[in-house]
């Protein structure tokens, strides 16, 4: 990842030398999209251990401390949502809210680099209808998050009323997570805290909306690479301005 920054911070250096000079654009966007759920792994993960030794629940059914509980018992671990788990679950929510501000530095007519900072909360919900482990009984895992995220890379630009980009860049976010599960025999309370590194590439298409400003109501799918957790997309509306 550090080797990505690098090279885009030499790409925008050797660009802005090289070309005529073009103002630095500073943007802003709000963003509904679909919630990037790559802290599940960590975050069940932290929830079953805490309720194995203990530590975790509030108001629940928990493990007596030191005891070990049986295999099985709570199989919850980084793979219960996974597709490959075996594991009966629907997701009935995925939603997150995000502010953005960027700088962009134009190195020619459609392509430019840039920066991007961003702050969100997000909020999904899994039901489980056959419950995990021996704990038969209908159960709901339910995250909630708040993230940081900073970002660099390179964006094409087309188009004037409709217009279209594509960005490729990576970068890291910081996130922390309340994870609840719920069911007629535990209610599980759990607190994590995580960062990832990733790379992305991002489509957004849209139309200009407004005539004093630069603005721009957009559709927006971006494909994130996390490299110890996998593949993540989300897709949502974007108003830039």
């Amino acid at each position: 990842m550090k080797d990505i920054l690098v090279l885009l911070g030499v790409f925008s250096v050797v660009s802005g030398c090289s070309l005529q000079p073009r103002p630095v654009r500073i943007d802003y966007a709000v963003s509904a999209l679909q919630d990037d759920m790559h802290i599940i792994p960590s975050s069940l993960d932290t929830a079953g251990s805490r309720f194995l030794s203990g530590s975790g629940g509030v108001g629940a059914a928990t493990a007596p401390p030191g005891a070990s509980a049986p295999t099985g018992f709570l199989n919850i671990d980084k793979d219960t949502l996974s597709s490959t788990s075996g594991v009966a679950y629907q997701q009935t929510k995925s939603t997150k809210l995000q502010a953005s501000v960027s700088l962009e530095k134009p190195v020619s007519r459609h392509f430019s680099v840039h920066g991007r900072g961003s702050v969100s909360t997000g909020k999904s919900r899994y039901f489980l209808p056959e419950g995990v482990g021996i704990l038969v009984d209908p159960m709901t895992i339910s995250f909630n998050t708040t993230g940081i995220e900073v970002e660099a890379g390179v964006s094409y630009h087309a188009g004037r009323k409709v217009k279209s980009v594509i960005e490729l860049g990576g970068g890291r976010t910081f996130t922390d997570t309340r994870t609840t599960l719920n069911s007629a025999l535990i209610s599980l309370l759990s607190k994590s805290s995580d960062q990832s590194d990733y790379v992305y590439t991002a489509i957004q298409v849209g139309l200009a909306v407004g005539r004093a400003r630069d603005t721009t109501l957009a559709l927006r799918t971006i494909a994130k690479y996390y490299p110890d957790l996998g593949g993540s997309v989300q897709t949502g509306l974007v108003y830039a301005f």
